[in-house]
């Protein structure tokens, strides 16, 4: 049962918040990542350098980008299922993640975390095929049909 460019159109757009569920995962962690280990003095940690990693404009921004990702989050939950959304945002998620972190923070990855998101990654691409939403989300409740 196919309701034809209604179908496509919906499709369109889960796919949409998918990719930005995806970059707004990633860039808002990276972005609060770059902030958060810039170098300190020795001195032990007081309020002051709670106060100043707040007020960093990486984490600042990274702030903002998870609170759009978490409102495209919440957006792609209302029009997909649970079991549909997270393997595939987070096996992406977890993939660009890894990228960045080597090439953008210099952070060193293994082999083993490498193959892990490979194995993560393969086994999200069988979720890939199947349907995004199996219940339908906006139906009217039976006792008012």
């Amino acid at each position: 049962m196919s309701n034809g460019p209604q179908d496509r159109t919906a499709l369109l757009k889960t796919r949409g918040l998918i990719v930005a569920v995806i970059i707004g995962n990633v860039a808002g962690n990276a972005l609060l990542s770059r902030g958060l280990h810039r170098p300190t003095s020795d001195l032990p940690p007081s309020f002051v350098h709670y106060v100043y990693a707040v007020a960093n404009p990486w984490v600042i921004t990274g702030v903002v980008l998870l609170a759009a990702w978490m409102l495209a989050n919440l957006s792609l939950l209302s029009r997909a299922d649970l079991s549909y959304a997270l393997p595939v945002t987070g096996s992406v998620s977890y993939m660009l993640i890894a990228v960045v972190g080597h090439f953008f923070l210099g952070e060193r990855v293994s082999a083993a975390h490498w193959v892990g998101i490979v194995v993560i990654t393969l086994g999200v691409v069988l979720v890939i095929d199947t349907s995004p939403l199996t219940v339908a989300v906006h139906e009217q409740p039976e006792d008012e049909r």
